[in-house]
């Protein structure tokens, strides 16, 4: 199994790769996805998408196509008129990957330091954790 290009996550002024796909949320319920022609096995969702914490609500910053350039699929064709976006379609949880990896290419496993919980849009939880890991 090829290891999945992460999305980025704006937290405390620092760059984090997640374990989690919020856009994909999305496409599931409201929109139909544009990157379906242009899948490659390390990136199979087709985009990377960055997204920042601000004031306990997640957002959408930036869109680009995993490898593809010539993709005309942004942010702004998306979302029109929207320089950024409330993910007010997202529940769930999102974990941060911080520290060693422990197995880089194949199932991957990290060494998450904080797991961030979204219930109704808004962040209600955020649980430090050194130890555990996860498989991907």
């Amino acid at each position: 199994m090829t290891a999945q290009a992460k999305d980025i996550l704006l937290y405390n002024n620092e760059r984090f790769y997640i374990n989690a796909e919020p856009l994909e949320n999305y496409f599931k319920e409201w929109a139909t996805k544009p990157f379906e022609d242009y899948l490659l096995s390390s990136c199979w969702r087709g985009y990377i998408a960055t997204w920042a914490l601000r004031e306990n609500q997640l957002f959408l910053i930036a869109l680009q196509p995993y490898a593809d350039q010539k993709q005309n699929v942004t942010l702004e064709s998306l979302f029109p008129n929207q320089l950024v976006v409330l993910a007010n379609w997202f529940n769930g949880e999102i974990k941060i990957d911080k520290g060693k990896e422990l197995e880089p290419f194949y199932n991957g496993s990290y060494r998450i330091c904080l797991i961030i919980y979204f219930n109704l849009r808004k962040c209600i939880s955020q649980i430090p954790s050194t130890t555990l890991t996860i498989l991907c």
